[in-house]
């Protein structure tokens, strides 16, 4: 099986090496590689495959937060997982909504807390790789979604459709629903950032390269069918005629 590789980016020599004793704990399938300062942390990112990155907020030549920006910035890297780690206090909400980080670690941290915590992303991340075969342009197709319960790594091609409900995106996949994502709808649609996801009603995005079909329920009001069998999401007269081309035009494009 291919392994995940994880990019720690630490200034400090004992907290690197607790850092990635630790994540060496949580599975066998890891390549671990190490820098200090953001410059080399650049390098290696584009010399490498990264599946997550570890950022120390305080170093030598970049704050780690403008390091995430960078990052973010980088062809393939929009959707990399990345786990804050600091000692200091910062608005969570607020960092989250710039950098969409998986997670924020404040130190000091225990050996527990912090595997409780990273763990589900390192899971995800092996459980990608080895569904996709080890590809690693699968990455750039990723999306990370958090609600109150839980977070998750999902594969684009997995997501149907996403309901705006009571103030939070409700996210339907192949797999499985995921309810009180907190973002709008709009700003949720930008955060998946591609093209084929779509508005479809005032509620209602759905990915457009999923649909199967589409069927009237009322004179200014569809339900969009997708490939696997489900329904539900909603198609409105404002956004009919956009989606219907572009199904259209993939439906020729496939039989073409």
């Amino acid at each position: 099986m291919k392994r995940i590789n994880v990019l720690i980016v630490e200034d400090q020599y004992e907290d690197m090496e607790y850092c990635a004793s630790m994540i060496e704990e949580l599975s066998e399938n890891i390549v671990l590689h190490k820098c200090g300062t953001g410059k080399k942390a650049v390098n290696i990112i584009s010399e490498h495959s990264i599946d997550a990155v570890f950022i120390d907020v305080i170093l030598p030549d970049v704050n780690g937060f403008e390091l995430a920006g960078m990052i973010r910035k980088t062809e393939n890297y929009r959707f990399v997982p990345i786990v804050f780690i600091t000692g200091e206090n910062r608005n969570y909400v607020e960092v989250h909504k710039r950098y969409h980080h998986y997670e924020y670690i404040r130190k000091p941290f225990t050996s527990t807390e912090f595997k409780n915590r990273v763990s589900p992303l390192i899971s995800g991340l092996i459980l990608e790789k080895k569904e996709c075969g080890g590809a690693d342009s699968a990455r750039k197709h990723m999306i990370l979604v958090e609600t109150s319960m839980k977070k998750a790594i999902i594969p684009y091609d997995n997501v149907l459709f996403a309901e705006f409900y009571q103030r939070k995106v409700c996210l339907h996949t192949d797999k499985e629903i995921y309810s009180g994502i907190r973002m709008g709808l709009k700003e949720f649609i930008g955060y998946v950032n591609r093209s084929s996801f779509k508005q479809t009603y005032k509620s209602f995005a759905a990915n457009t390269e999923r649909i199967q079909s589409i069927e009237r329920e009322g004179r200014s009001l569809w339900t969009i069918h997708f490939d696997n069998g489900t329904g539900g999401c909603l198609l409105g007269k404002t956004f009919y005629e956009d989606i219907v081309r572009t199904f259209v035009e993939r439906s020729e494009k496939s039989n073409g």
